[in-house]
């Protein structure tokens, strides 16, 4: 579904990209290291005129300056680029039915955020109805959290990051609609020029996607004990367009699963990949 179907709900008093209870998981924070997030408007960054005297300045005429610590961590900071996108998996294991048992509340959900049958105040009502029986089936099914780990964007043409800029100066050719999902068992670690899955096994259409807030997109698939074998999966990536043939479409992101993922018996299996995108 488009991500322009989402509707406005601030009118009814519900903001529905933060209806936390609408996801079947919180969204995992992005992964940024500390060490290397570095604000320019941080106060020991800041440049500060200072007066010298004639003999100070005369001096440094005849020296090449010199680069002071924080003048090059200045220098690199401006020569990276200041937007981010980064993003984590998510799987976690359910008692087999759970697939079967969410999916019509799934159904629902999509229906009536694209719907233009309720009032606002009947929309509120109905989204939150929605929300309590998915709360609950996640609770009454949950077996573990198997994996958390980061994944790798990728960035080359008509792939990953390209699609967005392709999408922003007018080209087309890409809906940028992220509609597919695929876990396979390569160990390949992913690169920025990746195409593919290094082995894909299974493919899942998008069961569930939201906003949140204003720097998060959170997709869901679901695969049910029926569809996916029981074996260790090594790999996860997600897809703008394509069919239901697996390898069709413009891979976004590539993971290599940490741990691997060992699918057991008895089990379904929900994957969720969250893109976060921040200005520094």
């Amino acid at each position: 579904m488009p991500p322009g179907d989402n509707r406005h709900l601030a009118p009814c008093g519900l903001d529905f990209s933060k209806q936390r209870h609408l996801l079947l998981g919180r969204p995992l924070p992005a992964p940024l290291d500390p060490r290397h997030d570095l604000y320019i408007r941080q106060t020991s960054l800041l440049l500060e005129l200072q007066k010298e005297s004639p003999e100070d300045a005369q001096d440094q005429r005849s020296q090449p300056p010199a680069l002071h610590v924080q003048d090059r961590t200045l220098t690199l900071q401006l020569k990276e680029r200041p937007f981010k996108i980064s993003g984590k998996i998510k799987i976690d294991t359910y008692r087999a039915g759970f697939v079967e048992a969410i999916t019509p509340f799934l159904e629902q959900l999509k229906a009536l955020r694209t719907g233009t049958v309720f009032a606002p105040v009947e929309y509120a009502v109905a989204a939150h109805d929605l929300a309590e029986r998915i709360a609950h089936l996640k609770a009454a099914y949950h077996v573990r959290t198997a994996v958390e780990c980061s994944n790798l964007v990728m960035d080359s043409p008509n792939y990953g990051i390209d699609l967005i800029i392709q999408r922003m100066i007018g080209m087309n050719t890409y809906s940028l609609n992220i509609l597919y999902g695929e876990i396979g068992t390569g160990a390949t670690a992913p690169s920025l020029a990746d195409t593919a899955l290094a082995s894909p096994t299974n493919r899942a259409a998008v069961g569930f996607q939201q906003d949140y807030g204003s720097t998060d997109a959170v997709f869901q698939f679901f695969f049910s004990d029926s569809q996916l074998a029981d074996q260790t999966y090594n790999e996860f990536g997600t897809f703008v367009d394509g069919t239901s043939t697996i390898g069709s479409g413009q891979i976004f992101n590539h993971a290599i699963l940490s741990p691997a993922y060992e699918k057991i018996s008895g089990q379904d299996t929900t994957i969720q990949c969250a893109f976060s995108f921040a200005n520094s």
